[in-house]
């Protein structure tokens, strides 16, 4: 059994957040291919994630509604930001219903308001 010192499990999940959102790792690829980029057998890496608390997916889908934020307030499209983020606009509306409560194209249009009443 491979032990993993606690002080890194805080240390993988701001590393893997920073990989996906930067694009350096896919948001699609596989938890095998993620284990390998942190030297992990992939049981390993499940043990990681189950012992911290993680679901995976779900983890996964937050760091993605984070990254569309962020190009929404940059003025992407919300296509565009789906296509960032590896999904079609329906998953994508749909994770984002999920996560904020609201699709996209509104968190934007608001977003947009926002920034008109203070400018």
């Amino acid at each position: 059994m491979t032990i993993i010192d606690p002080t890194l499990h805080h240390q993988i999940r701001i590393e893997l957040e920073y990989l996906w959102s930067c694009g350096f790792v896919p948001f699609n690829a596989s938890i095998k291919t993620i284990a390998e980029r942190f030297n992990m057998s992939t049981r390993t890496f499940q043990r990681v994630v189950k012992k911290n608390g993680w679901c995976f997916e779900e983890w996964k889908q937050t760091v993605r509604v984070r990254k569309v934020k962020l190009l929404l307030d940059c003025s992407y499209s919300v296509d565009s930001a789906a296509e960032k983020v590896q999904l079609g606009r329906r998953q994508l509306d749909k994770i984002f219903v999920e996560c904020i409560g609201i699709t996209p194209t509104l968190y934007q249009r608001r977003h947009m308001q926002r920034i008109n009443n203070h400018g």
